[in-house]
């Protein structure tokens, strides 16, 4: 969305008759700029343009960070509910664990033997009900916390709720049992996001390892389409409002511009000057860099006061008959005042 914002409030002044040839030297100045703000949100990665930069319509002007779903353990992947480009919002996926049974050991029920009692994150282990001894699985061990540890099943079936015993070898004798547990089902986690998809990395069905990228996403009810911004637009940029790190909302300022017809001419006029100079009064500019160049035919379009006493010092900006081939500010001008007489 943008805003014009006018550089100098035009000063109305009574038209008067015109007579002589005056010149002045000035340069050439952006006549207005417009304002754009963002009609999106997200934190700002990287910032493309600076001010004194050209920009066309495609150029990018800012970049913008996207977040990253992950896989907390390996699993498949259910219920997919996304695709590049779709507006995400509540649950967007589940991951179903790759272990079936997820049990919480105590050391307590341990054969009496030392090396029963050290147990470490990764060991393999082997499980029976204790009831009959007729289910059976295997599994390794999770987290520890003292006397008491986690167990995850890779294979075999067992009963949520039920207690087992846990053991070293793979015969389960009782001299190798290091705990009993209590048997939970691995519950399937519902992964939730809003924002907008950028890159979907999975299909519904496909097994996934812990740490690996399920979705990439553009945060906020306000998420662009990309996370490359570009300019849609024509100028120079004259001021740049945002940086990177910063969040943005909607209706922010981003950056300022100057269109590439809002590039006129400027000079300055003391009071007794004024007499020969009025709204609508034509000049012939011409380029110092380059004097042999043809003159460029403009007409004053606002006269602004700088100071207010005896000697006041007025800014008068001239608007030329077509756009300039130059795109620059500060470029040294000799403007001659044509005749006009009403």
């Amino acid at each position: 969305m943008k805003r014009i914002r006018a550089l100098t409030a035009m000063i109305i002044m009574m038209l008067i008759p015109c007579a002589g040839a005056d010149e002045y030297f000035g340069q050439t100045a952006f006549l207005y700029t417009e304002t754009v703000y963002a009609d999106f949100e997200g934190v700002i990665d990287e910032v493309s343009v600076k001010a004194g930069a050209s920009i066309g319509p495609e150029d990018r002007v800012l970049f913008l960070k996207t977040e990253r779903i992950y896989a907390d353990y390996d699993g498949t992947v259910r219920g997919l509910m996304a695709e590049e480009g779709m507006i995400l919002y509540g649950t967007t996926f589940f991951l179903e664990p790759k272990e079936k049974y997820k049990l919480l050991a105590s050391a307590s029920y341990a054969y009496d033997l030392e090396e029963n009692r050290l147990v470490h994150a990764g060991d393999t282990v082997y499980i029976s009900c204790v009831m009959d001894a007729t289910h059976h699985a295997i599994g390794y061990i999770g987290q520890i916390d003292n006397d008491e540890f986690i167990i995850y099943t890779t294979h075999g079936t067992l009963y949520a709720g039920e207690a087992v015993n846990v053991y070293r070898s793979p015969e389960r004798t009782y001299q190798t049992r290091i705990g009993r547990a209590t048997v939970y089902a691995s519950d399937t986690e519902a992964f939730e996001c809003e924002g907008k998809a950028v890159k979907v990395y999975v299909r519904e069905g496909d097994r996934v390892q812990k740490g690996e990228c399920i979705i990439e996403y553009l945060p906020g009810a306000y998420a662009p389409e990309t996370p490359e911004i570009v300019s849609g637009l024509s100028g120079i940029v004259t001021e740049v409002f945002v940086q990177a790190g910063d969040r943005v909302s909607k209706g922010d300022k981003l950056f300022e511009y100057a269109p590439m017809h809002a590039l006129g001419f400027s000079f300055e006029a003391l009071q007794g000057d004024m007499a020969d100079i009025c709204l609508g009064s034509e000049a012939q500019a011409v380029f110092l860099i380059d004097p042999q160049e043809t003159p460029v035919s403009a007409s004053v379009c606002a006269i602004v006061p700088l100071a207010a006493d005896e000697n006041t010092l007025y800014k008068i900006l001239c608007s030329p008959s077509m756009p300039l081939s130059v795109l620059r500010e500060g470029l040294t001008v000799r403007l001659s005042l044509t005749d006009r007489t009403e």
